[in-house]
């Protein structure tokens, strides 16, 4: 309305149709129009007039400026408060993954049995009345794990066994067993930090900080029983392994140069069907 009432007043204020339309603008804006003659001379009102509308347009102006300024704060201020809260959400996440894997790596969750029988296809028959217990980090030792080739029900059938009421896998040729419960928190707590990934919610400096039971998880034949064993769900190891190999060749040269000798033949397989370089 102002803009329209600025250029009419510009274009036409020196004919008699002019006088008419000021006396209606002064009316909307409350102004007795006492322009009741259009021969007196208009420019006795011509101040009045553009005061009253530039007045308005400054008057709009300042409080629309003045809003764009305490929504532009307000921005400022919400991004950094939820900045501050995210950061803080990150470190919980971190430190209760840090602690979770600390867990499950101090958990009795391995046994070694005593051997007393002959040899057969799946190792030593083991005397599991007489067996000493280990923790899961015993399991990544530098021993490898078992290597089955046949048929999967066949591996599922003979590797299976419950002991003392826990439901147990063979994970080494000598007999040593794993808890079912153990390697399924290992799969859970995997898929956790790669869903974070996943979500950006774990950046690389943070994986960097959890890097070695990740990528404990790709030496001694391991990378080939978790894929016997979760079939699809491979997946979510894989992800989080590659992602380690690069953070730690990328910024950690030596400790690189010294474990990449270690990792399975099958996964540095898999390395190579990435265009992955070690």
């Amino acid at each position: 309305m102002f803009i329209i009432a600025v250029s009419s007043y510009c274009f036409f204020w020196q004919t008699y149709y002019c006088h008419i339309f000021v006396n209606e603008i002064l009316y909307l804006f409350g102004i007795p129009p006492d322009i009741q003659d259009p021969t007196i001379n208009f420019l006795e009102k011509k101040h009045e007039i553009f005061t009253l509308l530039f007045g308005s347009i400054f008057t709009f102006a300042t409080s629309l400026f003045a809003s764009l300024l305490t929504i532009i704060i307000a921005y400022f201020i919400f991004r950094s408060i939820n900045q501050r809260q995210t950061e803080i959400t990150r470190l919980s996440f971190l430190r209760q993954h840090e602690e979770d894997i600390m867990r499950i790596m101090s958990e009795k969750t391995c046994l070694h049995p005593d051997v007393f029988f002959s040899e057969s296809k799946w190792g030593s028959i083991q005397d599991y009345t007489k067996k000493e217990y280990f923790n899961y980090r015993w399991a990544l030792n530098e021993e490898p794990w078992l290597v089955y080739d046949g048929p999967l029900d066949q591996f599922f059938k003979y590797a299976h066994l419950e002991i003392d009421g826990t439901n147990t896998i063979q994970f080494r040729f000598n007999g040593d067993r794993l808890s079912s419960k153990a390697i399924h928190e290992i799969l859970a707590w995997f898929r956790s930090v790669n869903r974070a990934r996943e979500l950006k919610f774990v950046e690389d400096d943070d994986l960097e900080l959890l890097w070695r039971p990740i990528l404990a998880h790709s030496f001694n034949n391991r990378y080939k029983f978790l894929k016997l064993y979760f079939q699809d769900d491979i997946r979510v190891f894989e992800r989080l392994i590659l992602d380690v190999i690069k953070i730690i060749r990328d910024r950690q040269p030596n400790t690189w140069s010294h474990y990449k000798y270690q990792i399975d033949g099958d996964f540095r397989e898999f390395l190579k069907n990435n265009d992955i370089s070690i």
